[in-house]
């Protein structure tokens, strides 16, 4: 799959690419189900990883690529240390990959920042306070308990 997303002009085509992929969806599906677990891809990404050589292209870019997009909706520790440690890869031989995880950090961000920003829409909307007043930024304190009772 590498040579075929070196040809690619853009990083959204490469995505698109992998993502219309019929191997990406059903790794997808296995990670959203967890038929494929954190360790199993910690195993996976470790394995291909052996065959990286010095001054040669990385055969499974693709591969790399595609868990990036696939992660990008996983809101767990694993997801975001993954996209981040292969976002910041600056090597020759894995130029693809990095730049995928790059965009698939920044989704994943703004994702977890529309969630929040929505879970206090919908707080507000039901009429329930999660802080009512809260203390200075930083400091750590609450003045007032959480409640949860409709107000």
């Amino acid at each position: 799959m590498r040579d075929s997303l070196a040809v690619i002009s853009t990083i959204e085509a490469v995505r698109t690419v992998i993502r219309h992929s019929n191997e990406f969806k059903q790794l997808k599906t296995d990670i959203e189900s967890e038929a494929i677990s954190e360790g199993d891809i910690r195993e996976f990404v470790s394995r291909q990883l052996s065959y990286l050589r010095p001054g040669e292209s990385f055969p499974f870019e693709g591969a790399l690529s595609a868990i990036a997009i696939a992660l990008e909706n996983c809101p767990t520790e694993f997801a975001s240390s993954y996209l981040e440690d292969l976002s910041q890869l600056d090597i020759a031989e894995i130029q693809i990959a990095p730049k995928v995880a790059r965009r698939s950090l920044e989704l994943q961000r703004t994702l977890a920042d529309v969630t929040y920003r929505r879970f206090g829409e919908l707080i507000h909307e039901e009429g329930l306070t999660l802080y009512p007043q809260v203390g200075r930024v930083g400091s750590g304190s609450i003045e007032d308990p959480v409640d949860l009772r409709v107000a």
